[in-house]
């Protein structure tokens, strides 16, 4: 009976029997996602700070686009990647890191552009 398929492991595609616990990811909670996704949600939740202070000043200094366009690709790739490890709090706090990026990523394109075509309008004057 030991090598009769119980479960199939639907990310995996294999199956899982008597003999091979925890085959499928995500059958253990692992303190590592947890911490991870703590890790991911407080990160989500300082840059949302960036963003008020960004919405505040209305004005972009000493930033550049590039990293936090790096930065939030590397999170879409994240929110891809941790379901298909089982790592389903990372992939919570993933989501609010991506967010949170995308729109500090359009806040600093907006606020770029619109500096920029201020200056562009001044210069013609």
């Amino acid at each position: 009976m030991s090598g009769i398929p119980i479960v199939l492991c639907p990310i995996w595609k294999t199956t899982k029997t008597l003999t091979e616990p925890n085959l499928c990811p995500g059958d253990i909670k692992m303190w590592q996602d947890q911490v991870n996704g703590l890790f991911e949600l407080l990160g989500g939740l300082f840059i949302s700070l960036t963003c008020i202070k960004l919405y505040k000043d209305k004005k972009v200094r000493g930033l550049s686009f590039v990293h936090i366009a790096y930065f939030t690709a590397w999170g879409y790739w994240n929110i891809h990647y941790y379901p298909h490890l089982g790592q389903w709090v990372s992939f919570a706090g993933g989501l609010g890191v991506v967010v949170v990026n995308t729109i500090w990523l359009g806040m600093l394109i907006y606020y770029i552009r619109k500096e920029r075509n201020a200056e562009d309008k001044n210069s013609i004057s």
